[in-house]
């Protein structure tokens, strides 16, 4: 009785794991999949908006000739440029550029 009653535990605790197994890879791949599409909206929109703000500056410079006028522009590029870099590191410490070459199994390989 008692050896049926164990190998029954050790059942149930093997059909546990396999579950948490199977929960713990689905989680990671649901993170995996938001930090994706996160990493590609930030990168669409904050790209965009980046670029045509830098478009508008380069127009007012070559629009408008005062020295004041450039200096100003000359910040809105600046700026903007800082922008762009900070966003490129969020987007890296998100979802590095890797993971669009390797699987994320790959990627943490790669790390050891």
């Amino acid at each position: 009785m008692a050896i049926q009653q164990q190998r029954d535990l050790n059942q149930s605790l093997s059909t546990e794991l396999n579950r948490n197994r199977h929960l713990t890879r689905k989680l990671i791949n649901t993170e995996e999949a938001i930090r994706q599409e996160i990493s590609r909206e930030l990168h669409d929109e904050i790209g965009q908006n980046i670029t045509a703000i830098r478009m508008q500056a380069s127009i007012m410079k070559r629009l408008e000739h005062s020295p004041k006028i450039a200096q100003v522009v000359g910040m809105i590029e600046q700026l903007s440029l800082n922008i762009y870099d900070t966003t490129k590191g969020l987007l890296n410490r998100i979802r590095p550029k890797m993971l669009d070459d390797v699987s994320l199994q790959q990627a943490i390989q790669n790390l050891f």
